[in-house]
């Protein structure tokens, strides 16, 4: 999971000679640098980080007097080529982001510690020190996700597990109601009749209640026939949830609390063009075109509101969207 093969390298080192480095890097970490790397070599690897490249490289750290002080990754390659700098006389120290954030590990971190900072800094790569301050290695969102990859299944089954036990707790609650509410009516009948054995002595009188009886009686009835219409949705939901959920049409997903996906049926798969493996455990927000719209949307769900006509475009694996 730790990346133990940094390229590290000197503030003073020219800009050409660290992008040269982070080439030859992804193509084998074992080339060694050449230290005459010309100015038109420099250009086109300038031209090269324009385009899209799906392999993106190893960042480059930068150390002085052994102590960590910068980071260069392919988000700086990328701001550089976008403002059309010029590269020939720039030293690495002069482009690279100053004071990185790093994690000093202790016995009390774990992944989910590095995970949560990689996140909250919406950093790629998070250098990891010792407590002495000195340089372990690198760990990112990438190698993460392979490592907990094979756990994601159990989480999975876990969640799965709780909700069918709400679930069953529901069907409990919702059969004490409706006995309850089979009593009432019992009781109801009960009164009903009493009052019309009081119409036949008191005619004048009952006539109010026995209108009031009649509407009192039809809205039990109707309280009764809707709760018969329950309990058998219920029990047919109930048997069917889980076929109905994965065999869905449309792409069904659910999310924990902190908007990572646990769950998603084939529809949503295969609409995205995604494995479930490259899909699950992943964050709701990465996969949405408008990542403030979908945050939101989530924010208003955490706080139990309803939403209604609120659409939110997502990602392809393709690079396409998703209306």
């Amino acid at each position: 999971m730790v990346d133990r093969t940094s390229l590290i390298v000197g503030p003073e080192l020219p800009l050409i000679e660290v992008i040269a480095i982070m080439d030859r890097h992804r193509g084998d970490s074992s080339l060694s640098l050449d230290p005459k790397v010309t100015v038109q070599s420099a250009k086109l690897l300038r031209q090269q980080g324009q385009q899209s490249n799906s392999k993106s490289h190893c960042p480059v750290l930068i150390l002085a007097a052994d102590r960590l002080v910068g980071i260069f990754t392919d988000r700086d390659l990328a701001r550089l080529t976008a403002t059309q700098t010029d590269l020939e006389h720039l030293q690495i120290g002069a482009v690279m982001t100053n004071n990185p954030q790093t994690l000093v590990l202790s016995p009390a971190d774990t992944v989910i510690s590095a995970l949560s900072l990689l996140e909250q800094s919406h950093i790629s790569h998070l250098p990891l020190l010792d407590d002495r301050q000195q340089l372990i290695g690198t760990i990112s969102i990438e190698t993460i996700r392979q490592t907990l990859q094979a756990i994601d299944p159990l989480e999975l089954l876990r969640i799965m597990g709780s909700l069918q036990s709400q679930l069953q707790d529901r069907v409990t609650e919702l059969g004490q109601t409706n006995q309850e509410l089979q009593s009432e009516i019992a009781s109801q009948i009960q009164v009903e009749n009493r009052l019309h054995r009081a119409a036949q002595s008191v005619a004048k009188r009952m006539e109010t209640k026995a209108a009031e009886s009649l509407l009192l009686s039809e809205r039990f009835h109707l309280m009764a026939l809707d709760q018969q219409s329950c309990d058998l949705a219920l029990a047919t939901s109930q048997q069917g949830i889980s076929d109905f959920m994965e065999n869905a049409l449309i792409g069904i997903n659910w999310v924990d609390r902190d908007g990572i996906i646990v769950w998603a049926n084939f529809a949503e798969l295969e609409m995205l063009g995604y494995d479930r493996a490259d899909y699950i455990g992943q964050e709701i927000q990465d996969f949405h075109v408008d990542r403030s719209l979908i945050k939101s949307i989530f924010q208003r769900l955490l706080n139990n509101e309803s939403i209604k006509g609120c659409e939110s475009q997502m990602w392809r694996k393709d690079g396409s969207i998703c209306d």
